[in-house]
């Protein structure tokens, strides 16, 4: 059976193979080129037939020709990006020339000629309308940012990710770390991302690489090439034509630069040194007393150079670039007091109870070390010292001074040929290499068992090919292929106390598994309680091979006033990995404080307890550990075909119209090591077997995609553009949620123990040498994949009006919408329908499982005024600036990186319920205002002041430029949360508080986010004293809080840069550079704590933006 499916299934996709290439040519469909396009009239302004019609780049000499139709129409496609003139010659009229600009990626510049007639005025060269800034032809909205501001801006970690902050409706949740943007209320994982046309983007993992900054996050990209070595990047957030797809956020185009008819290059060196930054908010604020920053120090150096192997024919570019991060010195943990180590825990300034012995307080806060880690470790000092130092919190926190290393290296560069084969064929190819590793030799406390080395390898090339049919019709084709290799998670253990014994010999009864070290203590103190590190390692080794294939091909056609294209991709995700789970081989024993607090009850108020005191009686809430049994190779095709007909209805009307159709494939496994749970029976399904298919969900084949806009100009300085499409887009989940990760090929043992509630005080505590019990329908953790998954389905609207200002500038107004359905989200699948009622998979996988099923019911919706200006580049100025107005809505938030607050969520607070989900974006900013800025000042020679100055003159005056970055934001959403009562009865993973009233802030503060208001108590001992605007959960139902009704603090950043060039000769320059990132040092604040139960509710505690950090650079070009 499994063979006649797979068979069929074969069939299908060859059919539609073959159906595919009836059109075009396998290849890329998606554009990194430009485009010209208008009417030639006469003085009349009657249409001229038959001009010829040519585009020359003005920096290698390449010229692409074609001819009017009967219309008077010309077409010039696939345009490699650069600087052109515009040359027309006709029979009986004189020959005109344009002046030169600059076209852009996926640019359809407008350029209409009026002739004269011969002899009048023959060689003119004249500018009519060249390059015009408004964009005429359809109703893709987006930016554009060139080479000027690439090589300008104060790029942190020299990324272009960091760019894509001066995007209108761009939010960076991670403030100025690099991460990659959520683009108009979408997810950051639902963006693409391309080079030189091949797909960077990890769609499988929803991860990427990190920026090799030390300040850095995921940027979703496999390859972050040298910004040196960037000649364009386009971002379009909104109504892409057709050729797009595979994406539900922005489509981020990058096209590196090439050779020309001129030598030309660079060499740079960047350097960043912790004495020159500014010191953290935590360290100088949180404690008292401030703590220095950790020594560290930051290069960058490399260079490009490209020129002609033959002129005007073929053409060389290559690029360089080094990165070393050298982490070396001291730092701060926390370790435990030598109080703690004899039970004495008198500094705790709450009360600690005995669960166990009918909740009595433990005199003078003296409690017995039952737990046998914790007596090896009071044992054995060497392993885990004796505090040093102050501490910072008064108890613990950075109490422990002792040595720290790590670093970070990586080597990488690009090749990349320009040839122009023949009049009729251009060819192009790029081949990327980059060779890192990192990792940390040692941490303060031995017993954090630190990783070691991690390398990653990344290898791609590229080849496209242009090739005229006629002068009406172009095709483009392109292929590539790229490798992304990592191997992490390895501990090491510098004590050599511990080897590959380490469990058996601190008492831990959990696998070892071959690893060193032993399993992580964790403690989980309500937040803003003392600071004691985490002791040992969970272990997550993983190594990855990912592969991606990509074909496909453009095909355009100009006939009479339609400009045609078609095109076909096809992507082959292949993904080969090892990995131990998000639990770990050595696994995590938590302590939350549980079972040395008091619960609260009608009349009683509550205490937190303390995880560390759980820790010394032995008393754990969660264990949990993975076993790891070898590798997967997962695969999936997404194949996608296209139609587009621009429609030049009139001479100020363009009419878009498209369809697109994309297919995802399910993903499956190559050796069908994969098992799903049946959500009807809760029978475990296996890949392949007794009728299923190897990818044990259904295929999806309704994803016909419309694309529609128009682009009307009511007069020459003005367009309206409106436009309406649907994409969509399958989220690769991240291998924690795959079905690879189940019984028998993977398996996750947990233990939970009965946790103290309203209803049973006492609770049932595990201890450290139960262990795990290999039952899986005792302890076993289940991924499910509803079989009815699919790839979400985005629609966008928009309408937007644009002023022309002058010929370089202009002022953009308008409404931008989107709406998505099918979004992934996560479920706790075996939640019970009532207390104390059977579980809904007890009978085939047990009571007390854990079955975390992946589902596509998620919804967004947001509704947006954007406001840009844009001047591109004339009198040393170049500037762009954006406001958004904007509104985000979803029922999903967990698929945003839990940023609901400290205390984030990631789970429904009710699986089977998805209505009290809805509520404002964990990533909802009401007001968003960015901006970009490059300015060469106009001083010394050849400028509008001192143009004539003599050279020692003008070394001194000349040459200086200023740039910038800016964002800033207003607070994005929070949720309040709550100790789990009625949410632990029915197995439900996250818990919020209940809404009694509105919240009234008065005096704000970091220490009080919410208020001094008596509204901004909690209600804990009594379920409503008529004041509090939240209490807790009660324990006989949800929590009726919505996911966002609050606000933390809104976010402001500026990076800037100062620059003054020594000219050596006309060709020649020396560059010195100071990048200032967060120049200002401001301090955007974090979310508060937003847990009602939690002793610090609503105190701010940490910043989400970077302190100040100055980097300092030589530039030499030529």
């Amino acid at each position: 059976m499994t063979s006649a499916k797979t068979s069929v299934w074969r069939m299908q996709h060859l059919l539609f193979v073959l159906f595919l290439a009836t059109a075009t040519i396998l290849c890329r469909a998606q554009t990194i080129t430009g485009s010209v396009r208008g009417v030639i009239t006469d003085p009349s302004g009657a249409v001229i037939p038959g001009a010829t019609v040519t585009a020359k780049n003005v920096e290698t000499g390449v010229s692409s020709s074609t001819v009017t139709n009967s219309t008077g129409l010309y077409s010039i496609q696939f345009l490699q990006i650069g600087r052109y003139t515009i040359e027309v010659k006709a029979k009986g009229f004189g020959e005109e020339h344009s002046s030169p600009f600059q076209l852009e990626i996926d640019q359809q510049a407008t350029i209409n000629v009026p002739m004269h007639m011969e002899g009048s005025s023959t060689q003119v060269s004249v500018n009519f309308d060249t390059a015009p800034i408004l964009n005429t032809e359809n109703a893709s909205l987006g930016v554009t940012i060139d080479q000027t501001a690439i090589s300008n801006m104060p790029l942190n970690g020299r990324s272009f990710v960091a760019a894509t902050v001066a995007v209108p409706g761009s939010i960076h949740s991670g403030g100025n770390t690099n991460e990659q943007p959520a683009i108009n209320g979408n997810r950051q994982q639902g963006n693409s991302m391309l080079l030189d046309g091949m797909d960077i983007y990890d769609n499988i993992n929803n991860a990427g690489v990190q920026s090799p900054t030390a300040n850095s996050q995921p940027q979703g990209a496999l390859y972050v090439p040298n910004s040196d070595a960037l000649q364009e990047i386009r971002v379009i957030t909104s109504n892409a034509p057709a050729e797009f797809g595979n994406v539900s956020g922005g489509q981020i185009v990058a096209v590196t630069k090439s050779g020309t008819n001129q030598f030309h290059g660079n060499a740079f060196f960047q350097l960043e040194n912790y004495q020159m930054n500014a010191n953290t908010f935590a360290n100088k604020f949180t404690s008292g007393t401030a703590t220095a920053l950790t020594p560290y120090t930051q290069t960058f150096f490399g260079g490009t150079f490209g020129g002609p192997i033959k002129k005007d024919k073929l053409f060389f570019f290559v690029d360089y670039q080094g990165f070393r991060y050298h982490q070396s010195g001291t730092a701060f943990a926390g370790v435990a007091p030598a109080a703690f180590r004899t039970g004495d825990l008198s500094l705790i300034p709450t009360q600690l109870y005995d669960s166990q012995n009918g909740g009595k307080p433990f005199p003078k806060n003296q409690i017995p070390i039952l737990n046998p880690v914790a007596q090896f470790l009071f044992a054995n000092p060497s392993a885990y010292p004796l505090p040093n130092s102050p501490a910072t919190d008064g108890i613990a926190q950075n109490n422990y001074l002792g040595l720290s290393n790590s670093f970070n290296r990586n080597n990488q560069g690009d090749i990349k040929i320009d040839w122009k084969a023949s009049a009729r064929d251009n060819v192009s190819g790029r081949f990327t290499m980059s060779r890192a590793i990192n990792g940390t030799l040692g941490t303060p406390v031995p017993v954090s068992f630190p990783n070691g080395a991690s390398p990653t390898a990344y290898t791609s090339f590229v080849v496209s090919e242009v090739h005229t049919f006629s002068t009406n019709a172009v095709n483009e084709l392109r292929a590539g292929f790229g490798r992304n290799q990592q191997i992490s998670g390895l501990p090491t253990d510098p004590s050599g106390l511990f080897g590959t014994s380490g469990n058996s010999r601190v008492g831990i009864n959990l696998p070892q598994n071959g690893y060193e070290g032993f399993s992580q203590q964790v403690f989980n103190p309500p937040s803003g309680g003392y600071d004691i590190s985490n002791i040992g390692s969970y272990d997550t080794p993983q190594d990855f091979t990912e592969n991606t294939y990509f074909y496909g091909d453009n095909f355009t056609l100009q006939h009479g006033h339609h400009l045609m294209k078609m095109g076909v991709q096809l992507l082959r995700y292949q993904q080969n990995y090892s990995y131990s789970g998000n639990a770990g081989v050595l696994g995590q024993i938590q302590y939350e404080g549980y079972f040395t607090g008091l619960t609260s009850a009608p009349g009683v108020t509550g205490s937190p307890g303390d995880p560390f005191a759980d820790f010394l009686l032995n008393h754990v809430d969660t264990q949990t550990a993975n076993s790891q049994t070898g590798r997967f190779g997962q695969r999936q095709w997404r194949d996608g075909a296209f139609f587009q007909d621009d429609w030049k209805v009139l001479p100020n009307l363009t009419i878009n119209l498209g369809v697109r159709y994309d297919y995802s494939q399910p993903i499956y496994e190559v050796h069908n090591q994969m098992t799903n749970v049946n959500l009807a029976t809760g029978a475990l399904e296996a890949a392949g077997q007794d009728g299923n298919s190897r990818a044990l969900y259904n295929p999806t084949y309704d994803q016909l995609l419309p694309r529609l806009g128009f682009a009307y100009s009511p007069s020459a300085r003005t367009v309206v553009r409106g436009g309406y499409g649907i994409s969509s887009y399958f989220e690769g989940m991240g291998v924690g949620l795959r079905l690879t990760q189940n019984p028998p090929y993977q398996e996750e043992y947990q233990s939970r123990a009965v946790i103290p509630t309203i209803a049973d005080p006492a609770g049932t505590p595990l201890n450290v040498g139960q262990g795990l019990s290999t039952n899986l329908a005792a302890t076993g953790t289940y991924n499910a994949w509803n079989p009815s998954i699919r790839p979400s389905w985005n629609q966008e609207f928009s309408l937007t009006m644009e002023y022309q200002i002058s010929n370089n500038s202009s002022f953009q107004i308008g409404y931008v919408g989107q709406t998505a359905q099918h979004l992934a989200i996560p479920r706790m699948a075996n939640q019970l329908t009532a207390p104390n009622t059977p579980a809904p998979f007890a009978n085939s996988l047990g009571q007390n499982v854990v079955v975390k099923l992946t589902d596509t019911e998620g919804m967004m919706n947001y509704n947006a005024f954007q406001a840009v200006f844009r001047k591109r580049t004339s009198n040393g100025l170049d500037f762009t600036a954006n406001y958004t107005y904007s509104k985000a809505m979803t029922n999903a938030g967990q698929g945003y990186n839990g940023l609901y607050g400290t205390n984030g969520q990631y789970y429904q607070q009710d699986a089977y319920n998805l209505r009290p989900e809805y509520g404002p974006s964990p990533l909802d900013a009401t007001h968003n205002v960015s901006g970009s800025l490059v300015y060469e000042l106009p001083f010394g020679r050849g400028h509008r002041f001192g143009q004539n100055m003599n050279r020692i003159t003008d070394l001194v005056v000349g040459g200086w430029k200023i740039s910038g970055l800016a964002s800033a934001f207003s607070g994005n959403p929070l949720t309040i949360t709550s100790n789990a009562n009625y949410t632990s009865l029915v197995n439900s993973a996250d818990a919020r508080a209940n809404h009694l009233r509105s919240l009234h802030v008065t005096q704000r503060s970091l220490h009080n986010w919410f208020g001094t208001d008596p509204s901004a108590v909690p209600c804990i001992a009594t379920p409503d004293n008529g004041l509090c605007a939240y209490s807790q959960e009660s324990a006989t139902a949800f929590g009726s809080a919505s996911p966002g009704s609050e606000r933390g603090p809104g976010f402001e950043n500026i990076d800037l840069s100062g620059f003054k060039a020594f000219h050596i000769t006309t060709s020649q320059s020396l560059e010195f550079r100071a990048d200032a990132f967060n120049a200002f040092n401001f301090a955007s604040y974090s979310n508060p704590d937003t847990g009602v139960n939690d002793p610090n509710f609503g105190q701010i505690t940490s910043t989400r933006s970077n302190p100040r950090t100055l980097q300092l650079a030589l530039n030499y070009r030529f």
